[in-house]
């Protein structure tokens, strides 16, 4: 049971990942600009 529900999280993991470098990739190409801090 506990390794289906850490593999359904490893794919969210991977679908999020993949849905954020996406949105990024968009936004640079729209020449959006943001300031982030980095620790």
């Amino acid at each position: 049971m506990l390794a289906v529900l850490g593999g359904l999280a490893d794919v969210e993991r991977d679908l999020i990942r993949t849905r954020t470098s996406e949105g990024r990739i968009r936004a640079i190409r729209q020449g959006k600009k943001w300031d982030v801090l980095v620790a």
